[in-house]
């Protein structure tokens, strides 16, 4: 794909490269553990809790707020408001710095190359090009003014990469006290049983290619419809983690209380 083909500059990639790669390894090296030798967080293995973690953010960008307010609405440009509160705009902002914490470190784990996703993301979001065939009098950038649309298939192709990692099949599960049982495909995927390794190869692919058309759609996103960047976002969690982190509020407790969450 030549360069005049691609959605995003490659100025813009190599500076979300950048940006991303030093935040990386900002998230990286701090990271809560339950048990530094066990490399547990809240219970569960590093991978599973970076992957679901991921979706959780995922549906948090979108969803209907406890106060009422429709996230969606402000990704699709569709709120009836003229002005989003800045309250509920600098909320939803930090969910996308949390996402990029989950992704950055479930990059690490796989060794997802930052660079390599983004050039794959991008042919992607190259293929969900829209265009105007003969109208004149549109002057618009439809793919400036519809951006959410692909950060909605990078979202949604990120979300479905992030649940092919996990066991889904039925199992004979073995237990020395009593008799071997068949767990249902429900049963399984309660577990968060990752895959085999080598049935990993294609959902790594997926994962560079979804997990790098989010970084670009969402950057393109975040200066449309909140008037803000990538890199501020990204130094916006940094600064909230830092001061949990100073604090010893990274993790809740059990009951709720502590003042702070995973990361």
């Amino acid at each position: 794909m030549s360069s005049s083909d691609s959605p995003i500059s490659e100025s813009k990639i190599e500076g979300i490269v950048e940006a991303f790669t030093d935040y990386q390894k900002f998230a990286s090296e701090n990271i809560a553990f339950d048990n530094p030798v066990e490399k547990k967080i809240r219970g569960m293995r590093i991978p599973q809790y970076f992957l679901l973690g991921i979706q959780e953010e995922l549906g948090e960008i979108n969803e209907l707020t406890d106060t009422g307010f429709d996230r969606l609405k402000v990704i699709t440009n569709s709120t009836e408001e003229r002005e989003v509160p800045e309250e509920e705009s600098i909320r939803q902002q930090k969910e996308f710095g949390d996402t990029y914490w989950y992704l950055a470190n479930t990059f690490k784990y796989f060794n997802v190359d930052i660079s390599h996703s983004l050039k794959v993301g991008d042919r992607l979001l190259a293929e969900n090009d829209i265009s105007v065939v003969d109208r004149d009098d549109y002057d618009t950038n439809l793919n400036q003014e519809y951006s959410w649309i692909k950060f909605l298939i990078a979202s949604k192709g990120l979300h479905r990469t992030v649940e092919s990692f996990f066991r889904n099949t039925p199992m004979i599960e073995l237990n020395k006290s009593r008799l071997p049982r068949l767990l249902s495909s429900e049963d399984v995927r309660s577990r968060n049983l990752l895959v085999h390794r080598d049935d990993r190869i294609t959902p790594k692919q997926n994962l560079a290619k979804y997990g790098g058309a989010f970084l670009l759609s969402s950057s393109e996103l975040l200066k449309l419809s909140f008037n803000t960047t990538f890199e501020r976002v990204l130094d916006q969690n940094v600064e909230k983690l830092t001061k949990r982190l100073e604090s010893g509020t990274i993790l809740k407790n059990v009951d709720g209380s502590g003042g702070g969450d995973d990361r």
